[in-house]
C-alpha cells in the first residue's frame, strides 16, 4: 500500500513538473526578451584599484576573450595561470585581447589575487557578472565559462568549464 502511494505521489509531481516546464517555456518566451546589448555594455564593474569600468569602455580591435570565474571555483583556480600565459603570449597582439569577469565580491578577489594573481584586466561584480554571462549564452550556468567575441559582442567560440592554453591557441588558428 505504501509503495502504491509513493508511485502515485511521484507520478503527480512528475506531471506537475512537466506542466510547469511547458507552461513557462511557452508563456514567458514571448514576453521576456532580456537586456539589450547597450544595457549589458553599460553595466559598471569594479577594478582591483577601486575604480570602475564598463564593457563599453573596452575598445575591441578584433576579438576579445572573456573569462568568467569566481574565487570559490576550483576549476577557475586551475585555469587562471593558463589564462595568464595566454595573455603574456598575446600581450603585444592588438587583435587579441583578454579580460576576466570575477563573479564575486571585490574584497574576496583582492585576497584571492595575493595567492593567484590575474595579469589581465579583471572586472569584478557578482550581479553584473551573472547578467553578462547569461547574455553571452552561458546556458548551462557554469563557471568557469569562457567566450571569444567580436567587436559587436557576438559569441564566436564558447568553452564550458576549465580551459587550457592549448584550447585558446587552437581557437585562434
Amino acid at each position: 500500500m505504501k509503495k502504491l502511494k509513493l508511485i502515485i505521489f511521484a507520478i503527480i509531481f512528475f506531471g506537475i513538473g512537466i506542466y510547469t516546464n511547458i507552461y513557462f517555456k511557452t508563456s514567458n518566451s514571448d514576453v521576456i526578451d532580456g537586456p539589450s546589448l547597450g544595457t549589458i555594455l553599460a553595466l559598471p564593474f569594479h577594478l582591483s584599484d577601486g575604480s570602475s569600468l564598463s564593457l563599453s569602455q573596452i575598445d575591441i580591435q578584433d576579438k576579445l576573450v572573456i573569462n568568467f570565474w569566481a574565487t570559490w571555483c576550483e576549476p577557475c583556480k586551475k585555469e587562471l595561470p593558463q589564462l595568464n600565459k595566454f595573455h603574456q603570449q598575446f600581450i603585444n597582439d592588438d587583435k587579441i585581447q583578454i579580460i576576466g569577469i570575477a563573479i564575486d565580491e571585490p574584497d574576496a578577489v583582492k585576497i584571492f589575487n595575493k595567492e593567484i594573481p590575474v595579469d589581465f584586466v579583471n572586472l569584478i561584480d557578482e550581479q553584473n557578472g551573472f547578467s553578462v554571462t547569461r547574455y553571452l549564452k552561458n546556458e548551462k550556468g557554469v563557471l568557469p565559462y569562457t567566450v571569444i567575441v567580436n567587436k559587436q559582442y557576438e559569441v564566436i567560440e564558447q568553452f564550458y568549464g576549465e580551459i587550457t592554453l592549448e584550447m585558446l591557441i587552437k581557437a585562434f588558428k
